[in-house]
């Protein structure tokens, strides 16, 4: 109950003030384009821990590091308000939240003793996603004419992933997996709006995401920080209009995620923590439909 009356302000503010982007020389001023988006989220999140080098941990073998999968099967809401007080820059604000999460289970190791004859000691979850971003970017435009702006983008995306699973069976402790991830990124945008359609291509890259994350089944647990390797994104709209200023249309949105870095990590009935190599991805898609009203 404490999470749907947190989303519900959340939303409502969407609807509200969410909007997207803003073609100066088209209409003269300060002009918002305003957008509401519907969309559906699917894709795999990977954990993969390297075998550490501690003897306590001998046991498992080199050939088989612990694998963590999430799936991800969502609805999310989004609002995106990009705001052009000159002709030669802009401002964004996105804001999503995810609704409607459906359950999926995940399979886990909980005695890494039990892997050595390759008998395995595993235990199920019934688990579901949760997702929040927010992002905020500024937009140079390198030319803006005649319908047309192609722009340079630079701005910080915060995102945020919960899973949470209760166990199939009694006497296994709950699952709860969090991801944290600051990204801050910079990007290239074509865009045209015409008096009856309008589009957008934009791709975004960040050498220097950062996700810190948090593994913890009860019986395994582990904590990282992942800050080699980035975020490479790919995103594109095209809307008709119903009148010179509202517009229907639909998006698409892909990303791709990888990380690695340090983790430790302990079983619980082998006690101790060792160190551990996290490396993560994330594979995701996006598609839905928005409404755009220009201002």
């Amino acid at each position: 109950m404490m999470r749907i009356a947190f989303k519900i302000p959340v939303v409502v503010l969407i609807l509200v003030t969410c909007a997207s982007s803003c073609y100066a020389e088209d209409y003269p001023g300060i002009r918002i384009d305003s957008s509401f988006r519907v969309e559906y989220l699917f894709g795999r999140l990977n954990n993969r821990l390297s075998d550490p080098t501690n003897p306590v941990y001998q046991v498992i073998p080199d050939f088989l590091p612990l694998r963590l999968d999430l799936l991800s099967r969502m609805a999310v809401l989004t609002g995106f308000v990009e705001i052009s007080p000159y002709p030669v820059i802009s401002g964004r604000l996105v804001g999503s939240v995810s609704v409607a999460e459906g359950t999926f289970p995940v399979r886990r190791l909980i005695d890494v003793t039990a892997i050595i004859n390759q008998t395995g000691n595993w235990a199920r979850w019934e688990v579901k996603p949760d997702l929040d971003t927010w992002e905020v970017a500024g937009l140079y435009h390198l030319w803006n004419a005649a319908g047309y702006r192609f722009s340079f983008t630079a701005g910080y995306r915060s995102e945020r992933w919960l899973f949470h699973g209760e166990p199939t069976v009694a006497g296994i402790g709950t699952l709860r997996d969090e991801y944290s991830s600051s990204i801050p990124f910079i990007g290239l945008q074509t865009s045209m709006l015409f008096p009856w359609w309008k589009a957008r291509f934009e791709v975004l890259g960040s050498p220097f995401m950062n996700r810190k994350a948090t593994i913890d089944n009860g019986a395994f647990r582990a904590q990282g920080n992942g800050t080699n390797g980035g975020l490479l994104e790919f995103q594109m709209e095209g809307s008709v209009g119903l009148t010179p200023s509202l517009f229907l249309g639909i998006n698409a949105c892909y990303s791709y995620q990888e990380l690695y870095g340090n983790s430790t990590a302990s079983f619980r009935d082998l006690g101790g923590n060792t160190t551990f190599t996290l490396y993560t991805t994330a594979d995701l898609l996006r598609i839905g439909f928005d409404i755009n009203v220009l201002f």
